[in-house]
């Protein structure tokens, strides 16, 4: 979890992409390159709070979970499926699971979950698309699922998200 001085920096990235959006320059190359941009910022606050040590020697778990980060970061959109990173990375599913596990605390699934949470929120955000495009683009495999995923990680739907955001700007 965010502490409350982060969670308003990514509220106010949110926000600032929001208003670029509407803005009479906008341009959606510009805007893709923006939202990237955003989550960028938006994963070192994480990566901040989930790996705050840097080991002096190098450390092979840690140069996984690094990769691990990476690998998804880098994505438009994420695979949902932990066996796809670990081929990714020449290594077997359970020891990316275990890996992960012990150097942030967290599973492979929470890190998909997040990025894919962070890039749902972006869509909402700066795009019309239906609800039903957006979670077909993020792997999920109709628009009630990724309703229920979405008021799962965020407490409100698609629709009250995108809503609220809207009037907030």
């Amino acid at each position: 979890m965010l502490p409350d001085s982060d969670r308003r920096v990514v509220e106010n990235y949110f926000r600032l992409m929001s208003q670029i959006i509407k803005s009479k320059s906008f341009n959606q190359q510009g805007a893709k390159y923006l939202i990237i941009s955003l989550l960028y910022g938006i994963h070192a606050l994480y990566r901040e709070l989930d790996c705050p040590v840097h080991p002096a020697q190098p450390d092979r778990a840690l140069e996984i979970l690094n990769n691990f980060i990476r690998l998804l970061s880098t994505q438009e959109y994420p695979v949902r499926k932990p066996e796809y990173y670990a081929n990714e990375l020449n290594i077997t599913k359970g020891h990316l699971a275990d890996v992960v596990k012990k150097k942030s605390d967290k599973t492979t699934m929470d890190w998909i979950n997040e990025r894919t949470i962070l890039l749902a929120k972006a869509m909402l955000v700066s795009s019309d698309e239906t609800i039903e495009a957006i979670g077909e683009k993020l792997h999920i495999s109709d628009a009630s699922q990724f309703v229920k995923f979405f008021k799962k990680y965020t407490g409100d739907t698609p629709h009250e998200y995108r809503r609220r955001m809207q009037t907030e700007n």
